[in-house]
Parts: structure tokens; C-alpha cells; sequence
């Protein structure tokens, strides 16, 4: 039997003591606290997929486009959630010309490229209105938002949804749609009942073009907005009724959850609206906030929709992140050390799919839609990138844990502290120690340690380190075979963007490694029989190629030299 032993501990080093990179002891303060997690190896379920795997279909996204290829392909993303905008323009004409009624797919068919050229499966979202089907428009609202399908429109409408899907079926090999966005929130003004009106219209018309060219679909909605902190489960509950009832499909149910809601980041002082905080706590912080929300809710929506037995769709939240509007913690270790905490609670809920928003930061918008990317704006990776990186490492069959409850530990209300997947506890009033483990191909073992900090009262976030929340951790792996391991480190801290920090040669049966993990880090580490094939981080090949053409162009300016001195003697 295979064990993997991690000891998370506060140590306080000796006064003036200085620790080396990546060593294991730095300064922590109020007492030891000890968290102990077990892996048993020997407990995977080779070859066996869904729920015993890491799931790679947590990896969509929102927003891509072609300057952001090379780095999607990287994090293996699996879809792509991608805009109709039936409402667009290209080229400086409106996609839809309501005259001839006829549809110009460019502007649609540049993005659904982008997405197979990454490996990803498009997510077509069905929206907004063309301006010349919008009808019953509230005054100041936008009129793309009102319902398209209305009266003597309604035929306009099945025409285009129909020419949409027949063409992105057929020329572009599209098998997924989701009927509108957010219609519960800015992007809606119709109101619960026209919005099931639509979904009816919509999926029927897509059911039919489907059926015509001999392929399966997957339609679902409704893309809702407001479940975060107490959810509100009318629309999902509504769509599901109606489904059973017109008899029309309902593959999926997908909802956006931003664990910050309902406020908005540091550039907002909500105290205005919602009264003081605590003494001493930032008037945009949200006490809510808590990346367990991923999986509790993706467990009640589940036991809603047992309600409706004939229908099993997959559960997708496809939009996620710390907020939807600029939060600068997001651009830093908090981004990771979130990204890869909430991926932990999907997993563990057995959410189906996720898709983050989004992926690169843009320049000629609003500051407020600004510190939301993975990417920046010139493509470089943020840390919550490295985060998508290391969880596609995670690849392979997941592996038994347990977490040891010792003093000042305690579990967390949404995750086990010992099942076969992701396990979490807390050892503080803010922190969360989480762990996931797997086993891939040749035996190599890999163990993804996460240390989110939900609130730092410093203001930090995990770009200052050492910080108060560092932990000692200790892993310790038995039962190896008798061979040689090598044994990798990747850190993403404040110090550390994804690179290798540390490596190793181990020989089995039993193997130890110590480092530090600051407040927001994440660690992961790799454990590879020495006969297997070694998998770069991007960043840590290009600076081995770069060592190598120094070193070689080093070694040519000594052969010249030497070779030039020769000739003079």
C-alpha cells in the first residue's frame, strides 16, 4: 500500500534565523498547529473515469479569442462559451439584416474556429435580440435584452435560430447550446414566463434542425445570475417544470456563481449602500465569500431537480470567479489559491462542467471590467492561470484521503476531511487547508496542496512572503517501489508564478519532502519513477532551452578564442 503523509505545521524559527528559498522552516506565530493528510495509491480505479477521476471538464471558459490560443491549449481547456450575438455587427453591418432576414455567421464562425483549434468544444449562447425584433421595450432599458420573440416576430425568430443552427451544426460541427444569459438579472426584461416562452421556441426549433441533419444536441439554460450566497432556486425550478411538461430537452442546467457576490472588490465602497462592517473590516469585503459555495450549491440545485425524475441533465456553472467586476486580489496568489480551492469543491459536488470569466484583461474598457482575466493584457499568465495549469497536471484516477483532525483543526462544512478526491479542513478562522491526490501513467503520483486564505486582515493576499498565514508542510511518501523517483516542486506564491522550485532524486520504498506554503500558495508535487517521461512547465523549459543556448554559445566563443590563439602560435 501506497501513503502519502502531509504535516501542515506553524513552527516558530529562531530569532534572527534566515531559511533559503523553499526550505521548510519560516517564522509562524501563534502555536503549532498540525494537519495531517494520508493518501492510499493503492486505491485508485484505474481506467474507470467519471466520478474517480480528476475532472478536466472544470477547465471552459468565457471570452476567448486568437491572441489567447497558445496559452488555452496549454490548460487543456474543454470548452469554450461563446456568444451568438445575434445583435453584432461585422465588418460595420449588422449580422442580421431584418429586411431579407438573412444571417451573416462571420462573426459567430471567427470565434467558433478559435475554439477547435484549442481542443475546445464550443458552448453556443443563444443571445441578444437584433434590434428589429426587439418588442415591449422598457423604457431605459437596452433593447437587445427584451423578449425576440413576440407576436408576428415569433416566426422571424424560429427562422434565425433555425439558419444559426443549421449552419453551425452542419459547416461547424456544434453540439451545444444554452438559451440566453443571466434572463433573471441585467440581461432580461421579460420576465420569468416570457423567458420559458423562449426556451420552449428555441430548443424546439434547435431539436428540429438537429433531428433534420441525423445529430444530438445538448440544450440548456437558463444561465442564471442570483444563486450565490442563499440561493434562489425559482427560475432553474421553473425551467425544469417546464421542460417535463412541453416535453422540449433540458440536457444541462447552468447558473454563474461569483463567490464575492453580492459585492463587487476593493474599488467599490458599499458601506454607502449596505451599512458599516465590522470594525477593522474593508467595506468591500463580503463575510460570505467562501469557496465552499461550489460545492454547496451545486448540491442543492441537484436535490431540487430530483423533484423532476424523468429529466437528468448535467450541472454547469459557466460563469465563476472571485467577482465579475475588478477585484485586483484576483491578479494575485488569492486568484490561485482560489481557482484551485473552488475547482477542489467542484470536484467533490460532482459538478459536471465549469467555465471561468474570463480570460484575458482588456485595455480599452472600463476599469471596472478590468482584473478579471487569466491572462494579461499583453497574454502574460496570472497566478489563477498557473492554478488551471497545475489542475490539468492533476490528470488521473484520484486517490482515498483522510485528513487527521488535531488541535485548532477542524472540518470543513463542504468537503470531507477523508474521501476518495479533493479533502479540506480549517486551522484557522480564514483558512482552509485543501488537498487533492492522483496516480497517472508509469506509477508516477502527483499531490496538489492549497492554502486559501478567504480574508487576510493585513490587506496582503499572499503577495508578501513569508506571510502570517504560512505553514510548514511536510510529505512523506511509503510504500514506493525499489527504484529511483525523481521528485518535483512547482510553487505559485508571491515569490513563484508555476516554476519548478525544487527537485530531487529519491529512492523508494519511502520518500519525505518539506517546504513552506505561505497564506494563498499552492503547491504541487510530482512524484516520477526515474524511467518516465518527464512533462516541462512551459516557463521552466524556455529557461532550460535559454540556459542551453548560453552555455553553448559560450562554449563557441572558447573553442574560437582557443582555436584563433592556435593559429597566432
Amino acid at each position: 500500500m501506497l501513503a502519502v503523509a502531509v504535516l501542515a505545521c506553524m513552527v516558530a524559527a529562531p530569532a534572527g534565523a534566515a531559511s533559503p528559498p523553499g526550505s521548510a522552516s519560516r517564522a509562524g506565530e501563534g502555536g503549532i498547529q498540525q494537519v495531517k493528510l494520508s493518501v492510499n495509491a493503492s486505491s485508485a480505479s484505474q481506467g474507470s473515469g467519471g466520478d474517480s477521476s480528476v475532472n478536466e471538464n472544470l477547465i471552459g471558459v468565457n471570452q476567448i479569442h486568437a491572441a489567447t490560443e497558445r496559452r488555452l491549449r496549454a490548460i487543456g481547456v474543454r470548452w469554450a462559451r461563446i456568444d451568438v450575438s445575434f445583435q453584432g455587427s461585422w465588418k460595420g453591418k449588422l449580422v442580421y439584416n431584418c429586411a431579407t432576414g438573412s444571417w451573416n455567421p462571420a462573426l459567430l464562425d471567427h470565434t467558433v474556429q478559435v475554439a477547435h483549434r484549442i481542443g475546445a468544444t464550443p458552448e453556443l449562447l443563444i443571445d441578444y435580440t437584433p434590434p428589429c425584433l426587439a418588442s415591449k421595450v422598457p423604457p431605459g432599458t437596452n433593447p437587445n435584452y427584451s423578449p425576440p420573440d413576440v407576436g408576428v416576430d415569433k416566426a422571424k425568430w424560429d427562422h434565425l435560430v433555425a439558419a444559426m443552427a443549421r449552419h453551425e451544426i452542419a459547416d461547424e460541427g456544434v453540439r451545444v447550446f444554452e438559451v440566453w444569459n443571466e434572463p433573471d438579472w441585467l440581461f432580461w426584461t421579460g420576465g420569468l414566463g416570457a423567458y420559458l416562452q423562449l426556451y420552449v421556441n428555441t430548443a424546439r426549433t434547435l431539436e428540429e434542425v438537429a433531428k433534420s441533419l441525423h445529430v444530438s444536441i445538448e440544450v440548456g439554460g437558463p444561465a442564471v445570475a442570483d444563486v450565490s450566497v442563499s440561493p434562489d432556486l425559482t427560475w432553474i425550478d421553473a425551467l425544469a417544470a417546464t421542460a417535463v411538461r412541453d416535453h422540449v430537452p433540458l440536457d444541462f442546467v447552468s447558473w454563474h456563481l461569483y463567490a464575492n457576490d453580492p459585492d463587487s472588490g476593493p474599488p467599490y465602497d458599499l458601506c454607502l449602500i449596505e451599512g458599516p462592517r465590522s470594525p477593522g473590516v474593508p467595506c468591500w469585503y463580503n463575510p460570505d465569500l467562501s469557496t465552499g459555495s461550489y460545492a454547496r450549491v451545486t448540491r442543492e440545485i441537484r436535490v431540487a431537480l430530483s423533484a423532476y425524475p424523468s429529466l437528468h441533465p448535467k450541472l454547469w456553472i459557466d460563469e465563476w470567479n472571485i467577482n465579475a467586476e475588478g477585484d485586483p486580489r484576483q491578479m494575485g496568489p488569492f486568484g490561485a489559491a482560489f481557482v484551485d480551492s473552488a475547482l477542489m469543491n467542484a470536484q467533490a459536488a460532482r459538478l459536471s462542467r465549469m467555465s471561468y470569466y474570463n480570460v484575458i484583461d482588456a485595455t480599452n474598457v472600463s476599469l471596472v471590467y478590468q482584473d478579471t482575466g487569466m491572462l494579461l493584457p499583453d497574454g502574460d499568465p496570472t497566478p489563477a492561470y498557473e492554478a488551471f495549469l497545475f489542475w490539468h497536471e492533476m490528470a488521473g484516477a484520484m486517490l482515498d484521503s483522510r485528513f487527521s483532525l488535531g488541535s485548532g483543526v477542524s472540518p470543513a462544512s463542504e468537503i470531507d476531511p477523508r474521501a476518495k478526491g479533493p479533502v479540506e479542513v480549517r486551522d484557522g478562522p480564514y483558512e482552509r487547508m485543501a488537498a487533492v491526490a492522483s496516480t497517472g501513467p508509469h506509477g508516477t503520483v502527483r499531490v496538489l496542496v492549497d492554502n486559501f486564505v478567504r480574508y487576510d486582515p493585513g490587506g496582503g493576499y499572499g503577495k508578501i512572503d513569508p506571510n502570517h498565514h504560512e505553514r510548514d508542510v511536510t510529505v512523506t511518501i511509503t510504500g514506493l517501489g525499489s527504484g529511483q523517483y525523481r521528485t518535483e516542486r512547482s510553487m505559485i506564491d508571491a515569490a513563484s508564478l508555476g516554476q519548478v522550485v525544487a527537485h530531487s532524486l529519491a529512492g523508494g520504498p519511502d520518500a519525505t519532502v518539506r517546504f513552506a506554503l505561505p497564506g494563498e500558495g499552492v503547491s504541487l508535487l510530482v512524484f516520477r519513477p526515474v524511467n518516465a517521461t518527464i512533462r516541462w512547465h512551459p516557463a521552466t523549459l524556455v529557461a532550460w532551452i535559454m540556459g542551453a543556448v548560453m552555455l553553448a554559445a559560450l562554449l563557441g566563443l572558447a573553442l574560437s578564442s582557443a582555436w584563433k590563439a592556435r593559429r597566432l602560435h
